[in-house]
């Protein structure tokens, strides 16, 4: 491959432009660069004007996707889809950083609330005069109160920014699938021989399997896509509800707590609404898989069986065998 420099000129205007990129910021014109000899070819060039070199290579390298051959990467079992897409894309978005960040930033929050949390009570609960305990009491309960809510907040804001970056890496690595002109039946042949597989990797691998036929599904079907934004939406309503009962049963404790310390009685605290608000969490959790992701499996399942009966890689005979 030809010596090409990092910076070069812009043909139309004269500016300095970068090697890596496909549009002047200066005056807009697309250009590609030739990978063989790094000469500036306009951007619906096939061949490079000066050596002759197939541009789309250059698209293949500037892709965040280090030119690797389809062929190859794709035929190893042991590299998924979003493996492929982590390194050639998410490791470079900077939505993605950005989301990542303000999500550490938000936890980070968080942890300081706790410990503040934490040191309000026991700072109330080793005072010894019986006096003073009283007093404070009302004192110290709001503050934790105010303390549970500002937590029960930064919890759903939590959540709901690792939802968002789920929705935008699910909806990119799709549409990374499309272009890179993936044949979703030649890339999910691979998997056909996974049940030589040692049985503890296939139990962890199976994740991986109905990911990618998640992703290869919707590549070719993307308005399919509603079933994955019903399951993160419901995963996201029962996750923020397990952050409120879990965060106000906990402020209840505290609270039982607080009235036996004042009142020297045993501990009591009536824990069948929390069994009944678990049980409720763990209904719209089973709601979202059944609704999004077993749905979703499934139409992408019985779509890659009729896609390998069509193009004979299996018969009525191996499905019904082997139970796929």
């Amino acid at each position: 491959m030809g010596n090409i420099n990092n910076t070069i000129k812009c043909p139309e205007c004269g500016n300095i432009i970068s090697a890596s990129d496909s549009q002047c910021l200066n005056c807009g014109f697309k250009y590609k660069v030739c990978p063989e000899c790094g000469e500036v070819n306009i951007e619906n060039s096939v061949k490079c004007r000066n050596c002759g070199a197939l541009l789309n290579k250059c698209e293949e390298a500037s892709d965040n996707c280090e030119n690797i051959s389809l062929s190859v990467e794709f035929s190893d079992a042991e590299i998924s889809l979003e493996d492929l897409w982590g390194k050639a894309v998410q490791s470079k978005s900077d939505n993605v950083k950005y989301i990542g960040y303000a999500i550490k930033a938000v936890y980070f929050i968080n942890m300081v609330i706790e410990a503040v949390f934490v040191s309000v009570f026991f700072e109330w609960f080793n005072t010894s005069n019986p006096l003073t305990l009283i007093v404070k009491a009302e004192t110290c309960f709001n503050t934790i109160k105010i303390l549970t809510w500002i937590q029960i907040v930064l919890l759903i804001i939590k959540a709901a920014l690792s939802s968002a970056k789920k929705n935008y890496i699910d909806k990119n690595m799709v549409v990374w699938i499309k272009k890179r002109n993936l044949n979703p039946v030649t890339y999910l042949k691979k998997y056909l021989d996974f049940d030589n597989e040692d049985p503890m990797t296939k139990f962890w691998e199976k994740d991986k399997v109905e990911k990618d036929m998640q992703l290869c599904y919707l590549s070719i079907r993307p308005q399919e896509q509603r079933y994955k934004k019903l399951s993160n939406v419901a995963c996201l309503i029962a996750e923020s509800y397990m952050y409120i009962v879990g965060n106000l049963t906990i402020l209840g404790v505290f609270q039982a707590l607080m009235v036996q310390k004042i009142n020297g009685t045993g501990f009591e605290y009536n824990w069948i609404p929390l069994i009944v608000n678990i049980c409720i969490a763990a209904a719209i959790f089973l709601f979202a898989y059944i609704s999004g992701e077993r749905v979703l499996n499934k139409h992408a399942e019985n779509w890659i069986k009729d896609e390998f009966l069509k193009n004979n890689i299996l018969n009525e005979s191996d499905i019904q065998k082997e139970g796929r």
